[in-house]
């Protein structure tokens, strides 16, 4: 009988003559959780990693366009069409250009030319471009720019979804957790770690990356006093964690503010959702039903943390954070900061 466990002390009543049977009902529910002690990496600025190399490396296929105007009371929001990148080819998945609405507001007020903030946001690779006037998108990036008397942007299709992956018998259309839980038992389960592009972070993050090139670029067009070198992202959920990421790869982030999702230090904070519920969240359907669950342990788990952790990237993340951390997530308890925060670099704020 399992009276009661923690990674650090198992308390197990058993009779002798059952001894074998109940040992192997404790090694059974605690498989998911135990504690593997592996060093996870901290990459400097000085490494090179594999998503530095995605993240950098020319891709013939960006471009932009604008293809509305809209006049605010202290504003003008201008709505750019963005293609980001290709992310694999049709021989992988049905959706392999990343095209994005991405929505600039520049305030008529403007006090600093040398920096915007950037708020990724989800959306659909079917939704109506341009957005319309009445899109409240719209009058939230023109208010905030007006607020902050710089450049405000809204970055959208960040997963660019929904996606259709060729290997899948189902031929799911998938969103969100679907895309990352597939990706993830890709990379751990069948391509045995080789192919770190698979994982759904790298085109997220390069997205962004595009983004603040294209805001940069376009803003300079409509007035030469704008030189853009500075940038604050901002998201939540998968956003939030795409968010901790870029600054971890662009030295133009000069401050991030992520939401709900830190997903910092990942494995521990897998290991500690299972022992705080007693099982998994309905919310990690996702990954559950990809059968990643039993691999919280392996190796290859050890070695995609090193890829999309920012964990991996602590060292990298010294600008000022302000993390907003949410108390009624179904996915991730508010007290997992435990986790990380006392190794990141301060100044930092958690609210």
């Amino acid at each position: 009988i399992l009276l009661s466990y923690d990674l650090s002390n198992v308390v197990v009543v058993y009779t002798t003559v059952a001894m074998g049977i109940k040992y192997t009902i404790v090694c059974l529910f605690l498989l998911p959780c135990l504690d593997f002690v592996v060093a996870q990496a901290n990459h400097p600025w000085s490494s090179w990693t594999a998503l530095d190399d995605y993240v950098n490396r020319t891709d013939p296929n960006y471009a932009w366009n604008q293809v509305a105007e809209y006049r605010r009371e202290r504003a003008t929001v201008y709505c750019i069409n963005m293609t980001s990148q290709m992310w694999k080819d049709s021989s992988v998945h049905s959706q392999p250009l990343w095209w994005h609405q991405l929505i600039v507001a520049i305030p008529d007020n403007v006090q600093y030319f040398d920096s915007a903030l950037v708020y990724i946001s989800t959306g659909s690779n079917t939704d109506t471009d341009p957005p319309p006037e009445t899109d409240w998108r719209v009058n939230a990036s023109a208010a905030f720019a007006s607020e902050m008397r710089g450049v405000a942007a809204y970055l959208k299709q960040i997963p660019n979804q929904p996606i259709v992956f060729t290997a899948d018998e189902t031929q799911t259309r998938r969103w969100e957790d679907r895309i990352i839980g597939w990706t993830w038992r890709r990379f751990v389960m069948e391509e045995n770690g080789t192919d770190p592009e698979i994982l759904l972070r790298m085109p997220m993050i390069k997205a962004v990356v595009r983004a603040f090139d294209t805001v940069a670029s376009f803003t300079n067009q409509q007035d030469n006093r704008f030189n853009i070198d500075k940038f604050i992202p901002a998201g939540e959920s998968k956003r939030g964690w795409t968010t901790w990421m870029v600054g971890a790869v662009d030295r133009r982030v000069v401050g991030i503010a992520p939401m709900v999702l830190s997903f910092m230090n990942f494995k521990p904070m897998l290991q500690k959702y299972w022992r705080s519920l007693g099982g998994w969240t309905f919310a990690f359907n996702s990954y559950w039903r990809e059968g990643l669950t039993t691999q919280i342990g392996a190796p290859l788990m050890d070695r995609m943390a090193d890829h999309i952790d920012p964990y991996s990237y602590r060292d990298r993340l010294n600008m000022p954070i302000f993390y907003m951390a949410a108390g009624g997530d179904e996915f991730f308890p508010p007290d997992d900061t435990n986790l990380f925060w006392d190794e990141l670099k301060n100044p930092k704020m958690v609210t």
